[in-house]
């Protein structure tokens, strides 16, 4: 495998608790339509499908579609084999790979870093659990290999090697695009290490590894029984309350194809009126860390601040993803 998003995302996970700071000033969840043809945002802050190719792509006081953007990430996800059975798994970066709870820091980064061998016989395995192959005790030990990355500056010596004790194939739930999933799992446990890593069992062939990891702040959504309502996060807009409070208007652009669903959040900031004979540049604010984790639990049809998107057809095995091709969660409503 290739290491890149997926092992930076892991440092930044396990290596220390990491700050989700940064003043937001707008909310990008949106109202959303189906894009056939060109789009036509209307006054309110929904977008309605027009057929028109001449149709204005967006109003005046909204903000307008980012179709460069939009074609980018459907381009990502054109090759995702729909018709595949079982479906291919969308995991989320870095989640292949899960560590156990290290006693130190050492013995921390020796993993990061792939330092691993094996002191007993490792075991065999059938060839397929949950209708899934299944990958070998080799292979997984490999890919703890493989996907090893360099470690901090000023880290522990090369001299610190994990020792494989026991591995045994298990079930283990990963973050992927349809939720929290239990898949086949290789439960490693470590000499010295008082809990076991485990290592998603599921070939390169039945995962599915394009992923951005642009940090989306996309909300995660739920799907009706049916497969054809999917309900998102939704603020179409809110009005500034002071300087240091500013409003926004946003819109959600949704574009279909066979094998994803692209919602595309464009927001805009509605400034505070300044007084007479001030300016915002005249304000000191606060910097208050608005942060939202990613991703969030499913939300609820009719909870507060959530819209539904009927689709042209069951959502079935496409993946819905952000404007930036980062896959968002869907689980059942």
């Amino acid at each position: 495998m290739v290491v890149s998003e997926a092992r930076a995302g892991r440092w930044r996970r396990w290596l220390g608790p990491v700050a989700l700071v940064g003043l937001i000033v707008a909310v990008t969840v949106a109202i959303v339509s189906t894009r056939s043809g060109g789009r036509t945002p209307s006054a309110d802050g929904s977008a309605t499908a027009s057929t028109d190719p001449t149709s204005p792509s967006a109003s005046s006081d909204g903000p307008a579609p980012d179709d460069a953007k939009v074609a980018s990430a459907e381009a990502l996800w054109g090759s995702f084999p729909i018709s595949a059975d079982p479906r291919p798994v969308v995991i989320y970066p870095g989640e292949d790979l899960q560590p156990g709870g290290f006693p130190d820091g050492d013995t921390k980064v020796a993993f990061m870093e792939g330092r691993v061998d094996v002191t007993a016989a490792l075991p065999s395995n059938p060839p397929t659990m949950d209708g899934y192959d299944v990958i070998s005790a080799a292979d997984a030990v490999q890919l703890m290999k493989d996907e090893a990355g360099p470690g901090p500056i000023g880290g522990p010596p090369d001299t610190v090697v994990l020792h494989i004790v026991d591995m045994q194939l298990v079930r283990h739930t990963f973050s992927t695009d349809r939720g929290e999933t239990a898949l086949p799992a290789w439960q490693v446990t470590f000499d010295g290490v008082p809990s076991p890593a485990y290592v998603l069992a599921l070939p390169e062939a039945e995962r599915f590894s394009v992923q951005p990891n642009n940090g989306s702040t996309g909300s995660a959504g739920s799907i009706s029984s049916d497969g054809k309502s999917l309900t998102v996060g939704f603020v179409a807009r809110q009005d500034p309350t002071s300087p240091c409070d500013p409003g926004f208007a946003s819109q959600m652009y949704v574009t279909q194809t066979p094998t994803v669903i692209v919602l595309d959040m464009e927001t805009v900031s509605i400034p505070y009126p300044a007084a007479s004979g001030s300016s915002q540049s005249d304000i000191v604010c606060a910097a208050i860390g608005r942060g939202r984790i990613y991703p969030q639990p499913p939300l609820s049809p009719g909870e507060a601040d959530t819209k539904t998107i009927v689709l042209d057809q069951p959502l079935g095995n496409r993946v819905v993803v952000d404007q930036f091709g980062d896959a968002l969660p869907v689980t059942p409503s």
